[in-house]
């Protein structure tokens, strides 16, 4: 170095740092862009201000939303969060943030009349200054949701059916003379303490 100047080859030599840098970022983006889900940081400041530091594009496959949207509103999952959950993803965070533990919540959340489930998981570490950052990916989970939901309407469909139809058939079942002024049933199912009591009702009355 000359005069406090840098010298050619420092200069070259801090281009070529330069250019590795951008390299290995642009690289990271790339990679960052592949991946199925929303990978951000979060921060909660040490005075409880909550705020995006990064969302990557894959906001807009899993909240469709614009990254700039999420980091430009620090509000904005209070809107599209449910009141009814609402409460239970703030208290997540502060959990987290309180103890340092690893977050992970499904999540519930609302664009217009439709409704989607995510899954989030994160780790937070603390600052210096007193405030809490966490580093982590969302996915978006909704068709595994839908089709738990549809699989558990099916089981129910299917046992009120086997209900109605075990009730139709002891409903149809014939009744047989067995003797001048005494007719009788078959039993279909299972004989009950109850359906025994019912059953020798009319005999105790004779």
């Amino acid at each position: 170095m000359t005069s406090g100047q840098p010298t050619y080859e420092e200069q070259q030599q801090e281009i070529e740092r330069l250019q590795q840098r951008v390299a290995e970022l642009e690289r990271l983006e790339e990679i960052v862009k592949n991946i199925p889900g929303m990978v951000y940081r979060f921060e909660l400041s040490a005075d409880g201000v909550p705020r995006f530091r990064y969302a990557s594009q894959g906001s807009q496959h899993v909240y469709h939303l614009k990254a700039a949207d999420i980091v430009d509103n620090p509000d904005i999952f209070t809107r599209i969060v449910p009141s009814d959950h609402r409460v239970s993803f703030q208290e997540s965070i502060l959990k987290s943030a309180t103890d340092l533990s690893l977050w992970q919540e499904e999540i519930r959340f609302r664009v217009g009349t439709d409704s989607y489930w995510t899954h989030g998981v994160s780790r937070p570490f603390r600052t210096a200054e007193g405030d809490t950052i966490w580093d982590g990916v969302v996915i978006d989970i909704t068709a595994s949701k839908r089709s738990e939901e549809a699989e558990r309407r099916a089981l129910e469909q299917e046992t009120i059916i086997r209900q109605q139809a075990a009730l139709l058939v002891e409903l149809s079942a014939p009744i047989i003379p067995l003797a001048e002024g005494v007719l009788v049933m078959p039993l279909v199912g299972t004989m009950t303490d109850a359906r025994m009591r019912w059953g020798l009702k009319p005999c105790s009355k004779g």
